[in-house]
């Protein structure tokens, strides 16, 4: 059940027996010379859909309108991105559940495309708690390992990233514009080996920059974009779906202490 397709008498009716809603939330903003920028929208949209099939003659679960922009201000060095940042994403998402706690929901379900939302919505359920309501955050990407260990927990716009969107819509992939891997350093000894980390003699440090002066063809992450395909993809979201949706009622059994 969409929240912008049915009615306030609908609506009125749902929060009078159900006091639990989903929000996706995602971003617009760089994801290599191969990948769509809303790669982080288009993938929530598409789970969305899953999830919701899954439920069907299950549960009811309405879904609130989908926040297409997140926290980017980091991938700013490249071009259309487009960023709310941590202080204006934390006062949409705090209003935006304070009506809905008004209404009576206290399980709340964030659907997440975007790591850099993750440490905004966790204090937005932080706050939540404080209340007297729970908030799930689901970081998609971060459940496909350990959905399947032959699909790795991707890095940004890496295999996973593409494969999801391949899955999607293939023409929203351009792998004819994909170029290798490229790390820069921030000395001879201090190369960068992941998102915000440099490595120092065989131990990690963060060192957070602006993300194209790190790696400036806008990816990183051990699995290759060449390494995805369409059909890993779909495989890929329908499993991730499938859990979640599985997860969403159990979670709705839960009682809030």
């Amino acid at each position: 059940m969409r929240l912008e397709q049915i009615t306030w008498v609908q609506a009125e009716a749902y929060f009078k027996k159900n006091d639990m809603v989903m929000i996706s939330v995602g971003s617009v903003e760089n994801h290599g010379q191969h990948l769509a920028m809303g790669t982080d929208n288009i993938v929530p949209a598409r789970l969305t859909d899953l999830i919701e099939e899954n439920l069907q003659g299950k549960m009811e679960l309405l879904i609130a309108p989908h926040i297409p922009y997140g926290v980017a201000d980091y991938h700013r060095g490249f071009p259309g991105t487009m960023s709310l940042g941590t202080d204006l994403l934390k006062k949409v998402m705090n209003k935006l559940c304070e009506d809905l706690f008004a209404y009576g929901v206290r399980k709340f379900i964030f659907l997440n495309g975007h790591a850099g939302n993750t440490s905004v919505l966790t204090e937005v359920a932080v706050d939540l708690d404080t209340k007297g309501a729970l908030a799930a955050i689901v970081d998609w990407w971060d459940c496909v390992g350990d959905i399947n260990e032959k699909w790795p927990n991707g890095g940004h716009a890496s295999g996973v990233e593409t494969a999801a969107v391949m899955g999607i819509n293939p023409n929203w992939v351009h792998m004819e514009s994909c170029q290798p891997l490229i790390r820069h350093k921030l000395a001879e000894n201090m190369p960068y080996v992941g998102m915000n980390k440099i490595e120092y003699k065989g131990v990690k440090f963060l060192v957070p920059r602006n993300y194209r002066k790190m790696v400036p063809n806008g990816w990183s992450g051990n699995d290759h974009p060449h390494t995805a395909t369409a059909e890993w993809g779909k495989e890929m979201l329908a499993a991730v779906a499938s859990h979640v949706a599985d997860f969403i009622m159990a979670f709705h059994k839960v009682e809030i202490e």
